[in-house]
């Protein structure tokens, strides 16, 4: 079992993709619609923005290939990604001393065929 973990450690660390050498590709899109874009390439450095694009490519039997193109990625920064901010989101969201309906209103009934 020991073995096998640790195989499984190593291969999972191991498929880490490495960053792409075109990073420049995020950032000429962005700076072909300066409208909408401008201000993200303006302060990059200072809110520290970190993008990361997969593209995802799949051949005749359907099978994925993924390619990645980064801006501004930095293997020795952290990077926080968006889907983080669901879970505080929902826990502020279902406080259950402000939302009357988590607080114990709602119809709490067990049906017989989720008893088991």
């Amino acid at each position: 079992m020991r073995v096998f973990l640790s195989v499984l450690f190593f291969v999972l660390f191991a498929c880490q993709p490495a960053l792409v050498e075109d990073e420049n590709f995020l950032a000429n899109l962005m700076k072909q619609d300066p409208k909408n874009f401008q201000n993200i390439l303006d302060k990059a450095d200072t809110l520290q923005i970190q993008i990361i694009y997969t593209q995802i490519n799949r051949d005749s039997i359907n099978r994925p290939n993924f390619k990645s193109f980064y801006f501004r990625a930095d293997s020795n920064q952290y990077f926080y990604p968006a889907s983080t901010v669901k879970l505080p989101m929902l826990l502020v969201g279902t406080r259950k001393d402000k939302i009357p309906t988590a607080a114990g209103y709602q119809n709490r009934q067990v049906h017989p065929y989720f008893s088991r």
